[in-house]
């Protein structure tokens, strides 16, 4: 391995000083122009298009037309009808804020989108979080954008390529399914229950969680990925509360559009997470109730859009969601100088949603046996679970990426299982060993999160993080390979004096 990677961590600290919730504070009302507000990025692929030829950008506002505290007192109090009673709730319970709505929460101005729409731009998205819009333009049009006073600065919008999970490797360590039977303490009709899946949540300790009562009740997840076969048997007995397509902007996530295998990835991380079919799989929030997104593009060359997310991330917020689970990797745009927690939009964006008190938990990325090496935004946010990958025997898979942040900060997190996971097949209707990559050890650790969050209901983002660390192997001697290790759900659940019920061995929803 390149050793000099790692002297990285070491000059990296000294080079930026995180604040904590740095998102979290009042923006101004109003922000200056760049000097140069085309991006020099974009603006050096306009130079080479077509004539006619249209690119996907963000446009950055200056302001949303408030620009004293009278009106902005005002405005925020129109905001927090559009919340739904779920979301007022949890940030009352959970967000640094409390109760209290803010400049981020208003909507971007409908005059100035108006004003963007009459120069020839098709509008695709709107982020009240970052003020901002994505949409489609040539470059004709983008120059005309530009000298509008209103505009800070245009970008081209971020995208990313999914890569084919990786391959299981046999000296990675993992334990053959079906092999690891005995478990003391636990009946085996327990472990039955769980079917192939017992293994994978074993490790981090949920069974035991389930077996207290601890299910997911009552927590709300959102999950986004690249589509869903919602009629799996996986999901028979699972609580979908609402679904929205952000790829072709309808409510059905259960479509092959655009490709025949959209529905495969998101389908089997889902499983991991909200499967309850008994003794073949069993999800580590089973219970919990779930919002699903279609965020992320399939195409030959796994192409994902960055905006997607960010607007995906919004609509969880207004509907009251307390865990996002995601699965994506920006590591195709972005360079390692980019992972600080603060320039990656999509990391902006996940940074907000953990100030409006969402538990937001990605997958670390699978990079590092590979070019990039790194973790991949979002998972650099500060206040973001960045979950690695582990074999069944607790071994380091040699794809799950490294950290640290540009500036600095131990990532990932933490660490759960994502070599030979059991999941559902789309398009069988059945289940398999094999699945791998960070894609599955995330939604593992969003479930343990869900079972948390039942236990204690008012525990914020920083609360869920620091228990789910504290409980870890490497707590005291964290790396970059595993951050501070694979954590154990259960002992997260007590560290702040949680006294169990007895123990009921038996398998969940007997009587």
């Amino acid at each position: 391995m390149d050793m000099s990677k790692y002297v990285l961590i070491f000059v990296a600290v000294v080079m930026f000083v995180t604040m904590a919730f740095a998102f979290a504070s009042e923006p101004p009302l109003k922000i200056d122009t760049k000097e140069q507000k085309i991006e020099k990025r974009l603006d050096d692929k306009l130079r080479s298009i077509k004539p006619g030829e249209k690119i996907k950008i963000w446009v950055y506002l200056t302001d949303k037309e408030i620009f004293d505290e009278a009106s902005l007192k005002k405005s925020v109090s129109e905001v927090r009808a559009k919340f739904t009673p779920r979301a007022v709730e949890r940030r009352a319970n959970r967000a640094a804020m409390g109760d209290s709505y803010d400049f981020y929460d208003i909507p971007v101005s409908t005059r100035y989108m108006e004003t963007l729409e009459s120069t020839g731009m098709e509008i695709k998205r709107k982020s009240r979080w970052l003020n901002a819009v994505s949409g489609y333009a040539d470059k004709k049009t983008i120059d005309k954008i530009s000298e509008f006073s209103f505009v800070a600065e245009i970008k081209e919008v971020p995208v990313g390529r999914r890569k084919p999970v990786p391959d299981i490797k046999p000296e990675e360590g993992n334990i053959p399914l079906g092999m690891n039977k005995t478990y003391a303490g636990i009946p085996d009709s327990v472990v039955d229950w769980y079917g192939m899946a017992f293994v994978q949540l074993n490790i981090i300790n949920v069974p035991l969680m389930h077996q207290l009562g601890f299910t997911g009740d009552g927590v709300m997840i959102a999950l986004f990925d690249t589509g869903f076969k919602l009629s799996h048997p996986a999901f028979d007995n699972t609580s979908i509360l609402n679904q929205y397509d952000f790829i072709n902007d309808d409510d059905d996530v259960t479509d092959e559009l655009p490709t025949s295998s959209q529905l495969s990835h998101g389908t089997a991380v889902l499983s991991v997470i909200a499967a309850r079919d008994d003794s073949l799989l069993i999800g580590s929030a089973y219970n919990a109730d779930y919002i699903v997104a279609k965020t992320e593009v399939v195409t030959e060359e796994y192409l994902i859009e960055e905006d997607n997310w960010v607007a995906a991330a919004e609509w969880a917020d207004l509907l009251g969601a307390d865990i996002i689970s995601s699965s994506v990797a920006y590591f195709d745009w972005y360079t390692y100088t980019d992972l600080d927690g603060a320039t990656a939009e999509i990391t902006v964006a996940a940074e907000i949603a953990a100030s409006r008190g969402i538990t937001v938990v990605n997958s670390a990325g699978n990079e590092r046996d590979k070019d990039f090496f790194w973790i991949t935004p979002p998972a650099d946010g500060e206040h973001v679970i960045a979950v690695g990958s582990v074999t069944s025997a607790g071994l380091i898979t040699t794809y799950s990426s490294s950290g640290p942040t540009y500036d600095g900060r131990i990532k990932p997190d933490v660490v759960a299982m994502g070599s030979g996971i059991y999941r559902a097949i789309y398009n069988t209707d059945s289940y398999s060993g094999g699945g791998s990559g960070t894609s599955y050890s995330a939604p593992l650790t969003a479930g343990a999160a869900a079972l948390l969050l039942e236990v204690y209901p008012d525990w914020t983002p920083d609360d869920v993080m620091q228990a789910l660390k504290e409980s870890a192997d490497r707590y005291e001697n964290p790396d970059t390979l595993y951050g501070y290790g694979l954590y154990d759900t259960y002992k997260a659940a007590q560290l702040m004096d949680f006294e169990p019920i007895p123990p009921v061995l038996l398998a969940v929803g007997d009587s």
